[in-house]
């Protein structure tokens, strides 16, 4: 089945719930909607319902609204609740949506909506996305990794509210109708309220640990709540462990969460295994909660949820050694990398214990459950590191163009890359003697053409692995005479060939090569001969368009995770947004 026709499906679910309702039910529904007719009637009403009875507050009074189009005289910021006109798109389709800026990080818990007054032109249903940036959206999702439809409005006039079942921690959030009447047209309010985060950040080589011997843990129950960011595929971020035999493991490897838990049993006969997430080394904010009652457990990675059961007999957590947050000193049963965790960590709540606020402020709690210790230096607060802030090649006609060390007799050039295509041409130098040199990707492998004085063209195919499953992949060319060496995630490969060279002054990054195929997909930390230049220094003569190039943003979505497709197929994303269906006895495309 296609993803459209996976849409059509979700919305003819969804307004299932409109026609199927019982007398009493419209009755009650009707009863709701009448209390909705003007600003005082609703907003108690919303106080009473609320479930969030401590973040319900409106958030949207000095909001920043924007649009993608406007029709005239109906503005963005005309998308006010109970207001008199509303936002109305110039066009009705997909591409549409209200852009809110909140200023700063704050916790949302719903969302209430309005069409144009006393017309039919409303939201039928609509998605949520959020962010910390403006550039960076996070679809809100359904348990199964699908985005989640919102229900909207059946006229211009009700207020429909939908309460997030885990609030939303972000600056930005994005509505993009999906449904609309005669024309796309919204008012809105969002509501939460303010957000504290403790935040802890570690470098690689830090960590914090507490001394369970005292007060060891013995529970038939256990919650773990915390948001991380990291850019690096692999980490220890909480590691405990109990002299029965009993661990906890919760790591990123290769930009997924893996939790590793056991209650006392064999160490892989009885061992539970849960992965979940995608690309989460993307450098933004994710949630998970973690929770056990016995012997279920449930994971969740940004309201992605899935759910398994740990083998044996024993149902209760025995933790009396060590509790580590951010690595572990040494090897330990249950884990998988042993590479200490670099990146942030967020409101850490172990069983409703705040461990950051504990470890920050220890004059404000008990000593005999909040002794942490410190290893390895760990720095208050989310520092930024430059080196890693991401570029967008959004199509084929992307490039960037920049400028190194014209006239000299060696180069070097190195960059790291994401990508789910095949082909697309990475750098291309012109010398300012004869020649070039050509770092490209074909068939999803990457290859090197050289050309120059005296010297017919070579192609350098030195490796077999392919590079489109979406990591991030470091390439290095660097040229000299009579010597090219390409390293490609820290393996090199060097080539003895007769070569003069002397550089020209631009290198193309990317595309923007007459007959080479653009590439599409993210890189970070341009370098060339060892100068690194920040994206947002960039000058827009340096790079093809706003249009084509997003800066200090990655968008490249893991399509195929979870897996979409039905009866055991196989996923194969193609483009950014087509994927391909391969079902079992079954060949075949579906866009």
């Amino acid at each position: 089945m296609s993803r459209s026709a996976t849409l059509v499906l979700a919305v003819a679910s969804s307004l299932c719930l409109y026609p199927r309702e019982s007398l009493s039910q419209r009755s009650a529904g009707l009863y709701l909607q009448n209390t909705y007719q003007d600003r005082s009637s609703y907003r108690d009403r919303f106080l009473l319902d609320s479930p969030y009875n401590l973040c319900r507050d409106p958030l949207m009074q000095r909001a920043n609204v924007t649009a993608t189009s406007a029709a005239s005289q109906r503005s963005s910021n005309e998308a006010r609740l109970w207001g008199g006109s509303a936002w109305t798109a110039e066009y009705s389709d997909f591409q549409q949506a209200l852009i809110v800026d909140l200023g700063v990080i704050k916790n949302m818990t719903g969302i209430a909506t309005q069409g144009r007054a006393h017309s039919d032109e409303y939201v039928i249903e609509y998605r949520i996305q959020y962010g910390s940036n403006g550039k960076d959206w996070i679809d809100y999702k359904e348990i199964d990794g699908m985005p989640k439809l919102f229900r909207g409005n059946l006229d211009g006039d009700y207020v429909v509210r939908n309460t997030f079942d885990q609030p939303i921690i972000a600056r930005w959030i994005r509505l993009n109708p999906t449904r609309w009447g005669d024309r796309i047209s919204v008012r809105m309010e969002l509501y939460g309220c303010d957000y504290i985060p403790d935040v802890l950040h570690f470098n690689g080589t830090a960590l914090i640990r507490r001394d369970l011997s005292k007060y060891p843990v013995n529970s038939i129950r256990d919650t773990v709540r915390f948001r991380f960011k990291t850019n690096h595929e692999n980490g220890v971020i909480l590691y405990a462990r109990g002299s029965q035999g009993d661990f906890m493991a919760l790591q990123v490897v290769e930009n997924r969460l893996l939790l590793n838990m056991n209650l006392g049993g064999h160490p892989k006969l009885h061992m539970v295994s849960m992965a979940l997430g995608s690309l989460l080394d993307d450098n933004l904010f994710h949630d998970v909660v973690f929770s056990r009652k016995l012997r279920d457990v449930i994971l969740s990675v940004d309201r992605v949820r899935i759910r398994d059961r740990i083998m044996g007999d024993f149902e209760r957590l025995n933790l009396d050694r060590y509790l580590y947050i951010g690595g572990v000193p040494n090897v330990e049963d249950g884990l998988v990398v042993y590479d200490n965790f670099t990146g942030c960590i967020e409101n850490m709540y172990l069983n409703h214990s705040n461990v950051i606020a504990g470890f920050k402020d220890r004059l404000r709690y008990d000593d005999r459950f909040y002794n942490y210790e410190e290893q390895g230096g760990v720095t208050r607060g989310c520092t930024q590191d430059y080196f890693t802030v991401p570029v967008t090649f959004k199509n084929e006609q992307s490039f960037v163009r920049l400028t190194g060390y014209e006239g000299s007799y060696s180069m070097n050039v190195s960059l790291e890359f994401r990508t789910f295509e095949e082909n697309g041409l990475l750098i291309y130098h012109r010398f300012s003697s004869e020649g070039f040199v050509k770092l490209f990707m074909e068939d999803a492998r990457i290859k090197v053409v050289l050309v120059g004085r005296d010297m017919p063209m070579v192609e350098l195919d030195n490796f077999d692995q392919t590079y489109n499953d979406g990591k991030w992949h470091a390439v290095e060319i660097a040229l000299g005479k009579n010597k090219a060496v390409l390293t490609i995630d820290r393996d090199p490969a060097e080539t003895v060939r007769l070569l003069n060279i002397a550089t020209g002054a631009y290198y193309m990054i990317g595309g923007g090569v007459y007959g080479v195929t653009g590439f599409i997909g993210c890189m970070r930390h341009i370098t060339i001969d060892g100068n690194y230049k920040i994206p947002s220094d960039w000058r827009e003569e340096e790079y093809s368009s706003r249009d084509d190039i997003a800066l200090e943003s990655c968008h490249v979505v893991d399509r195929c995770t979870p897996n979409p497709c039905e009866h055991l197929g196989i996923c194969k994303q193609v483009r950014e947004r087509h994927l391909t269906f391969i079902y079992v006895g079954i060949f075949g495309e579906f866009y």
